[in-house]
């Protein structure tokens, strides 16, 4: 994951996952 996701999975998961699937992998889903 990168900072970037990071940064955004914490102001908002939901909407990170949503929104990057690279994010979404980063959570493991």
């Amino acid at each position: 994951v990168l900072e970037e996701e990071s940064e955004t999975a914490a102001a908002d998961p939901a909407g990170a996952v949503k929104t990057n699937r690279q994010t979404m992998r980063g959570y493991g889903a």
